[in-house]
C-alpha cells in the first residue's frame, strides 16, 4: 500500500482554516462588544454630565437635597438604552454562535470530503453514550474498597492494639479554711 501524503496535509490545512475562521470570529464578536461598552460609557458620561449640571444651576438647599433621592428612583424606571443594549448583547451573542455553527459546519464538510476522496468512509451519524465521572473513575472507586485476601488473613491474625495507660491528674489537695 503506498503512503498518502496529500490527506494529512489536506486535514491539518482544514484545520488551519477552521483556526483562522474562528479567530476572525472572535476579533469580529470583540469588536462588537467594544462597541456596546462605548455606548454605554458614553451614556452614563452624558447622564453625569447632565447631573453635574443640575447641581451647578441649583441654587436652594432642599432641590439639593432632593437630587440624591431623584436619581435614584430615575434610576430605577425602565431605560430604552438598556433594553437596547441587552437586545444587542443577544444579538452579538447570536451571531458569533452562528458563525461558530458555520465554521465547525465547513471544517466538517471538508474533512469529510478529503478523507473521502482518499478512499475512506464516513459514518453517516455519531452516538455520543459515554459518561463523564469526575469524581473518580470507576476503576479507581473498585480499587480503593476491594482488599486482597490475604491482606484482610494477616489483618484479621494480628491482637488488638492496647490502648496506652492514660495518667491521671493528681487531684488538688482542699485547703484548709481558718
Amino acid at each position: 500500500m503506498a503512503f498518502d501524503a496529500k490527506t494529512p496535509l489536506a486535514l491539518y490545512k482544514a484545520n488551519l482554516e477552521l483556526l483562522m475562521r474562528i479567530g476572525a470570529l472572535l476579533q469580529e464578536n470583540r469588536q462588537r462588544w467594544t462597541k456596546l461598552g462605548v455606548a454605554g460609557t458614553d451614556d452614563a458620561i452624558q447622564r453625569t454630565l447632565a447631573q453635574t449640571e443640575k447641581l451647578l444651576t441649583t441654587n436652594d438647599w432642599t432641590s439639593l437635597a432632593a437630587m440624591p433621592g431623584d436619581s435614584f428612583w430615575k434610576n430605577l424606571e425602565p431605560d430604552a438604552s438598556l433594553r437596547g443594549n441587552l437586545e444587542t448583547a443577544v444579538n452579538n451573542q447570536t451571531t458569533f454562535a452562528k458563525g461558530l455553527n458555520d465554521a465547525f459546519a465547513a471544517w466538517r464538510d471538508h474533512c469529510a470530503d478529503v478523507i473521502r476522496s482518499a478512499g475512506g468512509t464516513i459514518p453517516t451519524t455519531f452516538a455520543v453514550t459515554a459518561r463523564v465521572n469526575v469524581a473518580k473513575p470507576p476503576a479507581a472507586k473498585k480499587a480503593a474498597v476491594k482488599k486482597p485476601a490475604a491482606k484482610k488473613r494477616a489483618a484479621a491474625r494480628k491482637p488488638a492494639a492496647k490502648k496506652a495507660a492514660t495518667k491521671k491528674a493528681p487531684k488538688k489537695k482542699a485547703r484548709a479554711r481558718r
